[in-house]
Formats: structure tokens, sequence, C-alpha cells
């Protein structure tokens, strides 16, 4: 993923009772006008997203959007997985430091420094 650039997203009116939300691309995409794009909501760290995929009608973007439509569906569960053991990980590290400082030799160590500095 590339960044591309800022956009506000405004609101246009086509019949009195009706608005939808539009948002700009930059200048260099006037290629894209009046192209047919599928749009998929998503996440990214934690914030609201959005996936646009240009719509080429052909059997290759379909399976395309289709796999694009799993990944932005699967991503959460997946980051949530990774939170998870991340939290495993720093419990375990936690563990073995816990471990070290009721060690004997840690303690005697520790009973070295504070005889020493009592001296």
């Amino acid at each position: 993923m590339r960044y591309i650039g800022k956009s506000k997203i405004s609101k246009i009116n086509p019949k009195p009772n009706i608005s939808y939300p539009l948002l700009r691309l930059p200048q260099a995409f006037n290629d894209f006008i009046g192209k047919t794009t599928n749009v998929f909501e998503t996440e990214n760290e934690g914030k609201q997203a959005f996936l646009v995929v240009l719509d080429k009608n052909s059997e290759a973007e379909q399976a395309s959007s289709q796999v694009m439509q799993l990944l932005c569906n699967w991503r959460p569960w997946v980051h949530d997985k990774i939170q998870k053991i991340a939290l495993k990980l720093d419990y375990l590290h936690l563990k073995m430091e816990l471990k070290k400082l009721n060690s004997p030799s840690f303690k005697i160590r520790i009973y070295l420094s504070l005889k020493t500095k009592m001296k």
C-alpha cells in the first residue's frame, strides 16, 4: 500500500432528500473517472478504512475481488490473534524474569551487593 494524498469527504445531493459521501482522488488518477469500482470496508491500525478496487469485469478480477473481500474480513481476526500471542510472550518473559529473581545465585549477588554497600 502506498500513500497518495489527503482528501476531505464531502457531500453530494442528487435529490433534495438523498445525499452521498464524496471522496476525491488526486488529479493524477483522472484515467479512473467513469470506471466502476468495488469498495470494501476494513480496518487499519484500529481505524475504519476503505479499500477501492477497480472493476474490469474479468474472471481474474472477480476472483481477485473475492480474495480481497476475504482478506478484509479476516484482518481483524488475525490482528486479534497476534495481540493475544504478544500478550502471552510478555507473560512468559515476566515469568522468566521472576524466576531469575528467585534463583539462589541472584539472591547471593543481592546479599553481597548490600553487604559491600553497608561497609
